[in-house]
């Protein structure tokens, strides 16, 4: 019963692991042309200073990047790794054998 308990929840750690991965290098492929289109309408905007507007764009970037990656950590950090159903069966394995000693006795 642990080893099945234990198996459902890397199989939900590890699914939870590859979609983070898959969708952030998909939201990464997406996001180079828009980064490239923000940071040439900004500069154009700024008086053709590119560089203060790769700065903006690229910090605006990272923390979104990290508030969604903080996120999942999150998400992956607060699953249950307890393992309840198993120790609800050794509770209800022990009170059967308490029963069935007072029974005996």
């Amino acid at each position: 019963m642990v080893r099945v308990e234990l198996q459902t929840t890397i199989k939900s750690v590890g699914r939870d692991l590859v979609l983070v991965g898959v969708f952030g290098f998909i939201a990464l492929l997406g996001l180079l042309p828009l980064v490239a289109f923000f940071v040439i309408g900004l500069g154009k905007l700024l008086g053709n200073n590119y560089w203060l507007s790769s700065l903006i764009v690229g910090v605006v970037c990272i923390v979104v990047g990290a508030l969604v990656g903080y996120h999942y950590f999150n998400k992956i950090r607060k699953e249950d790794l307890s393992f309840c159903s198993t120790r609800e069966s050794f509770q209800q394995l022990r009170e059967v054998k308490e029963n069935v000693q007072r029974r005996a006795s």
